[in-house]
């Protein structure tokens, strides 16, 4: 049998937990920062005008009507896992994926939910209804499953055997690298998946690392 997998991406997950535990926040803008070396930058954020990476002191100048809130990566990272319980209501087999994603092995389990598009829309709406923005791509890979979910612009089913063609396009920050990598190979010039794969692997290796 052909395994498939549903990547599901919760980049508000900060923002979404905030936000269910302070219901008065409602009518107001979210944004949450941390200590990243010498700086405090945004995190997280669903205010217009701010965006993560962005300093403090700016967004708040920008946003004073928003709420700032320090980042509690502990905190994130517990409903992470108790999601990935929750989510085992849709396969007997769910996992936590990186800071912000998790990842579910839907084998055969798609007939259950009228098909494989029947089942990501559930699992979307699911999310949205508890409160959390996700995204979502089911693929024949975890890594692409994971890729796609963080970086197509819809909700996606990839037939089997198009894995390949579909990674090339998709921005490196797909691949959940370290953003000291990121920036790395950006220098290089590389900043797509197909720009990566077109490059001999050792040097690569050698100067990044495995």
């Amino acid at each position: 049998m052909t395994r498939r997998y549903l990547a599901l991406s919760l980049p508000s997950l900060p923002v979404d937990r905030l936000r269910r535990q302070n219901p008065d926040w409602a009518a107001q803008p979210v944004a949450v920062w941390a200590t990243i070396g010498n700086r405090r930058c945004l995190t997280a954020t669903d205010a217009p005008g701010l965006h993560p990476g962005q300093a403090l002191a700016d967004a708040q100048a920008i946003r004073p009507d928003a709420v700032f809130a320090e980042a509690d990566p502990a905190a994130d990272a517990a409903l992470l896992d108790r999601l990935a319980l929750w989510a085992l209501r849709f396969t007997p087999l769910a996992a936590v994926d990186g800071e912000d994603g998790l990842l579910l092995d839907t084998t055969g389990v798609e007939a259950l939910f009228g098909g494989e598009q029947a089942l990501l829309v559930t699992v979307l709406e699911s999310f949205r209804t508890g409160g959390y923005r996700a995204q979502g791509a089911i693929a024949g890979t975890p890594g692409c499953a994971a890729a796609l979910a963080r970086s197509a612009p819809r909700p996606l089913v990839l037939p089997p055997g198009d894995e390949p063609a579909a990674l090339l396009p998709l921005p490196l920050a797909a691949l959940r690298l370290p953003p000291d990598i990121i920036q790395g190979l950006a220098r290089l010039g590389l900043q797509r998946i197909g720009d990566l794969l077109r490059q001999p692997r050792g040097p690569l290796a050698r100067r990044f690392g495995r």
